[in-house]
């Protein structure tokens, strides 16, 4: 139960600050435009993951 807190969090901070990368780039060329906003999910998915392996990844 603690784990799907945790993560639930962790997401909330994260859209929570991906709107701050919304309004930062507005006005930017579509290229780093998308490259920022999708680029922005790539540390946050893969921490998730990596709490997932730590978590469930030695079941010895």
């Amino acid at each position: 139960m603690t784990f799907i807190i945790f993560i639930i969090i962790f997401f909330l901070i994260d859209i929570y600050l991906f709107q701050a990368i919304l309004a930062v780039s507005k006005n930017w060329t579509p290229f780093w435009k998308s490259f920022i906003r999708y680029g922005f999910w790539f540390p946050s998915v893969l921490s998730v993951l990596a709490v997932i392996w730590w978590n469930f990844g030695n079941l010895s």
